[in-house]
């Protein structure tokens, strides 16, 4: 009996360094304390885009559903929305809106480069459609960012032996490709080419007051480090 008793006294005083051991083991696999998930890996930023196709061909414009980015770094076709060659940024604007209706998006602006998106569905395509491999046209288009909350002004790299600077007049309400014309001007005048741009202080729906840019030599080498606007 006084041997139960000491077994029974033992365990109850184990019990929790057995359970710690336990929750240690589990922390270092999974990499995150208390985690069951298994993976440890860190979510990867998501931004919110949309993308419009206005194509045409021999018979005339021809109408494509838009495509969202997914949460899940995808491009998704939106089926449930009509086909159409969305030219307003007020359309645009709307229409980010929409498929983020769950975040606070208040203004838009350009992709600063093309991409290659591929997948494109037709008008009259049915739910589904991209996931069956029926909508198979691919296009180079500039997505829209779709700026969520107070506007912030994108990190710019400055290469080793490249200069930052910055154009802002509130005079000036101007598209952002007339800012990145403005920029490269500004970089000719210095000898340099324009490597990377952003718009600064919005002034409208996809108008901004001023830009921010990086200018480098034509052939450079070098280390890079972050311009914070």
């Amino acid at each position: 009996m006084v041997t139960t008793m000491l077994l029974c006294s033992v365990l109850v005083l184990l019990a929790p360094t057995m359970l710690m051991a336990l929750d240690s083991s589990q922390s270092s696999a999974n990499g995150v304390p208390g985690s069951t998930s298994g993976t440890g890996n860190v979510a990867s930023h998501f931004e919110p885009q949309v993308a419009i196709l206005c194509d045409s061909s021999a018979r005339g414009p021809e109408a494509y559903h838009p495509k969202y980015m997914s949460e899940q770094g995808e491009w998704a076709s939106d089926l449930y929305s009509k086909a159409a060659c969305f030219k307003d940024k007020m359309d645009i604007l709307n229409y980010c809106k929409k498929v983020y209706p769950k975040r606070d998006i208040t203004n838009i602006v350009e992709s600063s480069h093309y991409l290659k998106i591929a997948s494109w569905c037709r008008a009259g395509s049915s739910p589904g459609a991209q996931i069956r491999g029926k909508c198979k046209t691919a296009r180079w288009v500039k997505p829209f960012r779709c700026l969520e909350g107070p506007f912030q002004s994108d990190a710019l790299l400055v290469p080793e032996n490249c200069m930052f600077d910055h154009i802002h007049n509130q005079s000036n309400c101007w598209s952002f490709s007339r800012w990145n014309s403005t920029a490269a001007v500004a970089c000719q005048e210095k000898g340099l080419q324009l490597r990377s741009f952003a718009m600064l202080l919005p002034c409208g729906i996809s108008l901004f007051s001023g830009v921010e840019f990086v200018c480098c030599p034509k052939h450079f080498k070098g280390d890079s480090f972050m311009k914070d606007s």
